[in-house]
Order: C-alpha cells, then structure tokens, then sequence
C-alpha cells in the first residue's frame, strides 16, 4: 500500500509496498516468491532506489536466496556521533526559536550508499536446523550537508544558515579519519546457525528464532586499512497473544584488527526474513 512521508527540508516521497506469489494458495500465509520493486524520491534530492527479492523455491536443494540491491541517495540522514545513547544530543541547537540554535541540520550528513547482499540458507537437521552464508558490499560517499541545495526554493527567513554541524566537528579533530571522511567500500562475509522452531514464518503463534552469526570485513576487501570480525548472537520468541515476535534478544561482540570503519558498522544488517 502506498504511503506518503513529508519533511520540512526534504519534501515528499511515496512509497510503493511489496509483491507476493503464494502460488495456488495452499501454502498461505507463507509465499512461493516475494518482490519489492521501489524508486523513490524526496523534492530536494533525496532517494531510495531498491530491488528486493526472496525465496525458498527458485534454487533446487532446500536452499532458500534473499537478495537486495540498493542505491541510497540521503542529503540529511541523521548523525549524532559514535557513543550510542551515550552521545551527547541538545534539542535546542536544532530549534529555532532557542538562543542557542545553530542549524535544524546540525545533527545530519549527507550519504549515498550502493549496498548489494546475498544470503543463503540451507537444510542440516530438517528445516529447523539450517546453515546460513552470505555476502554483503558497500559503497558509501558520505559528505557535509550540501547547505546550497537545501536551501533551494526556500524563503530567507526558513533558510539554513551556512554554518558547521556536527559531521564537520568530527572530521575537524580527527574523530572520524581522513581515510573515512568521504566514505570508501567494504566486502562483508558472513556465516552462521539458524535454530528455527516458529509453526508460521509469516504469522507465528509459537515457537523461537535463534541464531548465531560471525561477519568479517577482511582488509584486503576494502579500500581502507581496516578490518573487523563480528559475532553476534540473536533469540527470539512468538506470542499466540500477538501473532507475532514477542520479544528479541541481541548480544554481538567486535574485534577490530584496526580502528574499526564506524560509518560501515551501522549498516551491517541480516537480510534473512525474522517476521
């Protein structure tokens, strides 16, 4: 179903919502095949441009492919730093009528992305108890906002000022390097375990989704120096209340061999469905 989403420095975008091929309809909810086709675009520039694809019957095997390409074209994502909730965010340098105001961008930065995965599953114990192995590829030029163009079109009194955000603040004292500054590439690799007891992937009134996943970003797939390895470990549970993942539980270690490319790590998702 189409939705519309509105920001005042960006305008607006629509978008489209899924495709699913249930066959005859015998295996309904679950689905033989799923799309996601999506080109859209805010006025001011920014964009989502997406092919998403998964499925369980195109390879022979019992082997299960989900696979998204994107190109994300963002002039104002947020950033607010690196310590997590630990950073430090005050409301007032984005509100206008504070005496402290700098920029309603203040804390944003421009980001286009070329993302590519690939993720595969397969049977080892039945259905239940499968493998899992994929790979992920980044391409991420990451800048200041570009104050010109959002400025474009606007009123002088609802203009931006051109003044420094928070992005710039880290490129300045060398919290984000020089070698990170305008983005760069990295290959991720991934394995894992996947413990799978829910009786409908799409509509769970029972059972657990468990897994254990390790990512590696090795140096000599990236444009950059560095490199890390992640494991991560995830449960979940259904509710027959909710019809749905009552709750989940993340736990995930890091082990840079060098500083770790901080500006990467947050887009490191799993595409396997986890409804």
């Amino acid at each position: 179903m189409p939705v519309v989403a509105y920001d005042a420095d960006m305008d607006s975008v629509r978008r489209p919502g899924p495709v699913f091929d249930y066959g005859d309809g015998t295996i309904y909810p679950d689905y033989r095949h799923t799309f996601y086709v999506e080109v859209s675009r805010f006025t001011k520039g920014s964009g989502v441009n997406q092919l998403f694809y998964d499925s369980k019957y195109l390879i022979p095997g019992n082997i299960r492919i989900t696979a998204d390409l994107d190109y994300l074209t963002e002039r104002a994502l947020d950033f607010y730093g690196f310590n997590g909730y630990m950073a430090k965010y005050e409301p007032s340098v984005i509100d206008q009528g504070s005496d402290d105001y700098i920029s309603r961008v203040y804390y944003k930065h421009e980001r286009f992305m070329l993302r590519a995965m690939a993720d595969f599953q397969g049977w080892l114990i039945g259905e239940q108890f499968r493998w899992l192995a994929g790979i992920n590829y980044f391409n991420i030029k990451t800048a200041t906002v570009d104050i010109e163009r959002m400025n474009k079109g606007k009123k002088e009194d609802n203009q931006l000022p051109d003044t420094t955000i928070l992005y710039d603040e880290y490129v300045k004292y060398g919290l984000i390097g020089e070698d990170e500054k305008n983005g760069g590439s990295h290959a991720i690799l991934k394995v894992g375990l996947i413990y799978d007891t829910r009786d409908n992937e799409a509509a769970p009134n029972k059972g657990t989704w468990s897994e254990i996943l390790l990512m590696a970003a090795p140096e000599f797939m990236s444009n950059t120096s560095s490199g890390f390895t992640q494991l991560a470990v995830r449960t979940g549970n259904s509710s027959p209340f909710t019809l749905s993942i009552l709750y989940w539980l993340t736990a995930s270690v890091t082990r840079a061999r060098s500083p770790e490319p901080r500006l990467f790590t947050s887009s490191l998702i799993s595409l396997h469905p986890m409804h």
